[in-house]
C-alpha cells in the first residue's frame, strides 16, 4: 500500500498581515456551498499569486481535501475572533484538531501538531489505494455481462443475508438461508423469526438495491429500510424510532436517551450530507456506519439497518454490494467498541477496506475478468 501524507504549515507569517487577512475572507466569502468549492475550483489560483501567496494556498488545499473546507474556516474563525488580522499558529492547529474530533466522529490521533505549526495526517488515502484500483479495473469492463451479474447479485444477496443474520445470532446456516429466500422451504427446528430475518433482509437488499440510483440518505429512506428488516418481527416498533432507554449488554457505550434520537439522528443526516462533499467514499460509509450504530435509533433491528445503509452508500459510489463476514464477528464488534469508547473509527474502516476487496474479487471470479492482484 502507498503511504501518503498530507501537510499543512502554519506558520506565524503566514497569516499575519492585514492583506493575506483580506485574501482569506474574500475566499471565504466567495464559497458555493458547504465544502464544494476546493472541487470546483471556484477560488482561483492567481487570486492568491496576486498578493504572493501562491504556496499557502496550495498548503490550505491540501488541507481542506482532507479535513472540508466550512471546518477549516470554522476553525479559522475561530482563532480570529477578537484578534483581528493576526493568528497564532499553535491556536489555529490546536482548533483544526478540535474540530476535527467532532466532525468525523474521530479522535484524530493520525492528525500531529508539530512545534512549528505542522498538521500532518499519514496515510490519510492512501490506504484506499488497492480498491480504488480494482473499482478503476473493473468499471473498464462495464458494462459487465448481464447474465454474470444477475447471478452474481443473486448469490450476494443470499450470502450477505445469512451473514448480517449470523452475526446478530440466526442460526440458519448458508444453504437453508438460500432454501427459505429463494424457494420459501421452512426449516425445521428453527424458529418463525428467524425464517422472517431471511426473508426481511433479502427483501430490504432488494429495495436498497432499487433505490441506489434515486435515493439519498435520508430519514424516510432509513425508516423505510428499518421497516423492511423488522416487518412482521415487531409490528409496532417496525420502521419508528425507540421510545424507551436501551442498554448495549457487554459495551461500556451508552446511547442517547430516546428523546434525543430524532435530533441526533436529523445531526447524523446533516453530517453525511455535508460529508459526502469531502470524505472518501469508503470513509463515509465507515462513519456513518458507526454513527448510526452509536445512536442505536431503534428498538432493534439496528445492525442489519446499519450495514444496508452502508451498502447504500458504497454501491451509489460505484463499489460492489459489500459483506462483513460472521466469521469477523468478533473484529467488528471489537472495531465498533473501540469507536465508541474511544472514538476511533480506523479498525471498522480496515475491516470494511478488507470486505470491500473480497467483494471485487469474487466479482473478477465470477466476471472471468483477469485483475491486477498485486499489493
Amino acid at each position: 500500500m502507498i503511504n501518503t501524507m498530507i501537510v499543512f504549515k502554519v506558520n506565524e507569517n503566514d497569516f499575519n498581515t492585514e492583506e493575506s487577512h483580506k485574501w482569506f475572507l474574500d475566499f471565504q466569502a466567495k464559497r458555493t456551498g458547504k465544502s464544494k468549492f476546493y472541487k470546483t475550483a471556484v477560488i482561483p489560483k492567481v487570486e492568491a499569486t496576486k498578493i504572493g501567496k501562491e504556496e499557502e494556498f496550495n498548503r490550505l488545499m491540501q488541507l481542506v481535501g482532507a479535513v472540508g473546507v466550512d471546518f477549516l474556516l470554522e476553525c479559522y474563525d475561530n482563532t480570529m475572533e477578537g484578534k483581528g488580522a493576526v493568528v497564532d499558529a499553535e491556536q489555529i492547529q490546536g482548533n483544526v484538531v478540535q474540530a476535527l474530533k467532532g466532525i468525523t466522529f474521530t479522535k484524530t490521533e493520525g492528525v500531529t501538531c508539530g512545534e512549528k505549526g505542522v498538521i500532518e495526517e499519514d496515510n490519510y488515502m492512501g490506504r484506499f489505494d488497492r480498491i480504488d484500483s480494482l473499482k478503476q479495473q473493473l468499471d473498464s469492463y462495464r458494462p459487465l455481462p448481464k447474465e454474470s451479474v444477475e447471478s452474481l447479485q443473486k448469490a450476494i444477496a443470499v450470502d450477505m443475508t445469512y451473514n448480517s443474520n449470523a452475526i446478530e445470532g440466526n442460526t440458519l446456516r448458508l444453504i437453508e438461508t438460500k432454501v427459505v429466500v429463494e424457494d420459501g422451504i421452512t426449516i425445521g427446528g428453527k424458529t418463525v423469526r428467524e425464517h422472517l430475518e431471511a426473508l426481511n433482509h433479502y427483501e430490504a437488499l432488494e429495495y436498497v438495491m432499487s433505490i441506489v440510483n434515486d435515493a439519498e440518505i435520508g430519514e424516510d429512506t432509513i425508516k423505510n429500510i428499518h421497516y423492511l428488516v423488522m416487518k412482521g418481527i415487531d409490528k409496532e416498533a417496525a420502521g419508528s424510532y425507540r421510545m424507551s432507554k436501551v442498554v448495549l449488554f457487554g459495551s461500556e457505550h451508552v446511547p442517547p436517551n430516546y428523546m434525543q434520537v430524532p435530533s441526533e439522528m436529523e445531526k447524523l443526516i446533516s453530517w453525511y450530507d455535508a460529508a459526502k462533499m469531502h470524505l472518501h467514499p469508503v470513509e463515509l460509509a465507515a462513519q456513518f456506519l458507526f454513527g448510526f450504530e452509536s445512536i442505536y435509533p431503534f428498538r432493534d433491528g439496528n445492525g442489519h439497518t446499519a450495514r444496508l445503509l452502508m451498502n447504500l452508500i458504497l454501491i451509489k459510489y460505484g463499489y460492489p454490494e459489500t459483506t462483513i463476514r460472521v466469521a469477523d464477528r468478533w473484529r467488528y464488534y471489537d472495531a465498533l467498541e473501540t469507536a465508541s469508547t474511544n472514538g476511533e473509527t480506523e479498525k471498522l474502516t480496515q475491516l470494511i477496506i478488507e470486505c470491500i476487496e473480497a467483494s471485487f474479487e469474487r466479482y473478477f471470479f465470477i466476471t472471468g475478468i483477469d485483475f491486477d492482484n498485486s499489493e
